[in-house]
């Protein structure tokens, strides 16, 4: 009887010290995550007489580490930019900026809709400006990031060399306007990132405006970041599919459908796109093979189908639609 109660408490000491390093293993092993997104970024800004330095517009605020997903979208914004002289302005339409850390995967997005700066007599415009970034976990975590600008015009001449761009990371301009000697420094996809941390920061537009050499207004416009560290072997079997789809002429096809079926299982999802050509399916099975097709009886497209292979997060589905006819349903 009494080795039978010492083999019971020596059988009883070993399991609860299994569970203790099952579970100190499992913590050590989880995945942290950090992520921002912000739609405007300007040196000072005035809004209602008071001054704010570094002004974040439509930012998501910083995602924490255990992840999930934050967004801080904007209907449109406006503000007074703190520089000497009246009529000094920014506006937007749409901002939609999110950002989320999920199945080892973060990864951000600021999308900005009809940008106006006024400065010093110079306008800066343009319709659509969007950064992106994201970090997913693998052999080595590998961090990456893309820009869009659509129709980016000083004074009404258009910057870039075509009306929809995807340019290189950190790819500058300089563009030396007429009016008032102020001299525009233009950065497209500016791209950071830290030596031996997986993370970067995706500025799509950065605006320098000096007069004579000094700097009078420091911009950024959709800025996106995204981290990850101390990255688990992934337990999640799920992953999001996302993409835009435009028309001929690069705008957004809105209330586009959008499905994506299993090809093994013959499961069906369904959406549409916003008024910003967008669409997203969340938390979709991985591990097998999905047919994603777009229709719609406003925009016809020559490619309707893709088939995807969907291992992880897929966020570049994109369409383009090859001609318009109809009414928008």
């Amino acid at each position: 009887m009494k080795r039978r109660k010492i083999l019971l408490t020596l059988l009883s000491t070993v399991a609860m010290m299994f569970l203790s390093l099952l579970t100190t293993t499992q913590a050590q092993a989880q995945t942290t995550y950090s992520g921002q997104a912000a739609g405007v970024i300007t040196d000072t800004v005035a809004v209602g007489g008071a001054v704010t330095i570094g002004a974040r517009i439509a930012d998501t605020t910083p995602l924490p580490i255990t992840g999930g997903s934050l967004q801080g979208d904007l209907a449109s914004a406006s503000v007074q930019l703190n520089v000497v002289g009246s009529n000094n302005t920014l506006t937007t339409g749409i901002i939609e900026t999110r950002t989320s850390g999920l199945s080892n995967v973060s990864q951000s997005r600021a999308t900005v809709n009809g940008l106006n700066v006024n400065l010093l007599g110079n306008t800066l415009t343009a319709t659509t400006i969007e950064a992106t970034s994201r970090c997913a976990c693998g052999a080595t975590p590998v961090c990456s990031g893309t820009t869009t600008i659509e129709d980016l015009r000083i004074n009404g001449m258009l910057v870039t060399a075509q009306v929809l761009v995807t340019p290189a990371p950190n790819t500058s301009l300089i563009r030396v306007t007429a009016l008032n000697n102020v001299t525009f420094d233009i950065i497209l996809n500016e791209q950071t990132s830290s030596a031996g941390n997986p993370n970067i920061t995706v500025n799509a537009l950065h605006i320098i405006a000096r007069v004579g050499g000094v700097i009078v207004s420091d911009i950024i416009v959709a800025q996106a970041y995204s981290d990850i560290n101390t990255c688990a072997i992934s337990t999640a079997a799920t992953a999001n599919v996302s993409g835009r789809i435009r028309d001929v002429n690069g705008k957004a096809a809105s209330r586009v459908v959008v499905t994506l079926t299993n090809l093994s299982t013959g499961e069906t999802l369904t959406t549409r796109t916003n008024s910003l050509g967008r669409y997203t399916f969340e938390d979709v099975p991985t591990g097998g093979s999905y047919s994603l097709k777009v229709s719609s009886k406003r925009y016809t497209f020559n490619q309707y189908e893709r088939v995807i292979n969907l291992l992880e997060d897929l966020m570049d589905a994109n369409f383009t639609a090859s001609g318009t006819g109809g009414t928008l349903q």
